[in-house]
């Protein structure tokens, strides 16, 4: 018996796999930068530095959001970029600034829980990082 595969009938199964996979996680899509605001506090040092030194955009991107399947849906996680200006400086925004996190999710007992079935994630600012270079779309 002689087996033959059907013309594109690979690419129709590959297709059907990335349509029927479960997502954890896409894009991250935008933040807020008031969303940041406990974030930082959580880390004294780390928001004194950022506070008393840049001026950030109002609106930046997540690494990572949740897939709406997940009770957290939705929910976005570091780390966080916004193009930011030295503190009192004009113009365009020519830095980007990086909050790296760290995050543990909960489950409706409190026990510690993959993204499938978390009801809570606790998450910390664990660094900062400046890069110079990238400007801001509105400059």
């Amino acid at each position: 018996m002689t087996l033959r595969m059907i013309p594109g009938a690979g690419m129709m199964l590959l297709s059907l796999f990335v349509l029927l996979a479960p997502a954890t996680a896409s894009a991250g899509g935008s933040v807020l930068w008031g969303e940041m605001t406990p974030l930082l506090a959580a880390t004294p040092e780390l928001e004194k530095v950022v506070q008393r030194s840049l001026d950030c955009d109002e609106v930046g991107d997540a690494e990572l959001r949740l897939a709406g399947q997940y009770p957290l849906g939705g929910r976005r996680l570091g780390p966080y970029r916004f193009f930011c200006r030295v503190k009192g400086e004009r113009g365009a925004a020519s830095l980007t600034l990086t909050i790296r996190t760290s995050w543990r999710g909960y489950d409706k007992s409190g026990r510690p829980a993959d993204v499938d079935r978390a009801v809570r994630i606790d998450e910390r600012a664990e660094g900062i990082e400046l890069s110079k270079g990238s400007v801001s779309p509105d400059g």
